[in-house]
């Protein structure tokens, strides 16, 4: 057990050193930006010796799908504005295959699947 216990401490410890690394890493780009400046969207670069420091502003942009589906009839080529992406219901897709296995064979003919990444959590007991 004690090995174990030496994996999860030092799991611990690489999480301890990553967000202070991502706190840092903000602290300079946050600088960076302050120095050079950032447009309100795209990518500007700027030549510091043998440096290239480039900058790219976004702006995040979504639809409220209510107001769109009131609206979207009265524009011009609305159905060109917005994209719509299939995603899968695993809900209904566990129900399906479930309940109606030919429907659920018929519907894995578009479906890839392909394993995550698992994710770990440890917490200490007691606090």
């Amino acid at each position: 057990m004690k090995k174990i216990n030496q994996t999860i401490q030092d799991y611990l410890d690489a999480k301890s050193l990553l967000e202070e690394a991502k706190a840092t890493l903000l602290f300079y780009e946050e600088k960076l930006v302050n120095k050079f400046g950032c447009k309100d969207e795209g990518a500007e670069s700027h030549s510091v010796d043998e440096y290239k420091v480039t900058i790219t502003g976004r702006v995040n942009r979504k639809i409220d799908k209510e107001k769109w589906e009131e609206i979207k009839g009265k524009i011009p080529d609305a159905d060109k504005l917005v994209k719509y992406t299939p995603e899968v219901v695993v809900s209904a897709m566990r129900d399906l295959r479930e309940n109606f296995p030919s429907g659920y064979v018929r519907f894995s003919a578009c479906l890839t699947a392909t394993p995550g990444k698992p994710s770990v959590s440890v917490t200490i007991k007691g606090e």
